[in-house]
């Protein structure tokens, strides 16, 4: 599809979207609602959990991204760093809610109903 041209993607009935104009935040919103509830909704029992999720990762992952990506300080943008194996940032964040997936306890254990 990179090479396709839009018509060739349009008689296939796909919708392309460059992943530069989607960005890596709906993909950690999709995640915080399957953690917190179901693909759709967040579970009114698991609303603070999510919440809190969001908050931090506003809060650091965008700025962290922001930095290894851009070069970007709060609003001054400098050299980026040198990435020896160039990582968009759409894997970042799946590599990031990877670990917290891995890390995290289940709300079942935090819960205590084991």
């Amino acid at each position: 599809l990179q090479y396709a041209s839009p018509a060739t993607i349009s008689r296939c009935g796909m919708v392309w979207v460059d992943p530069k104009n989607v960005g890596y935040q709906p993909f950690y919103e999709r995640w915080v609602k399957m953690r917190c509830g179901t693909d759709y909704k967040i579970s009114e029992n698991r609303r603070a959990e999510a919440e809190c999720l969001t908050i931090l990762f506003e809060r650091y992952v965008v700025p962290c991204v922001n930095y290894v990506l851009k070069g970007q300080i709060g609003d001054k943008i400098g050299e980026k760093l040198t990435q020896v194996v160039l990582i968009p940032d759409i894997d970042l964040c799946k590599q990031l809610c990877s670990l917290l997936e891995a890390f995290l306890p289940p709300f079942d254990d935090i819960a205590g109903n084991r």
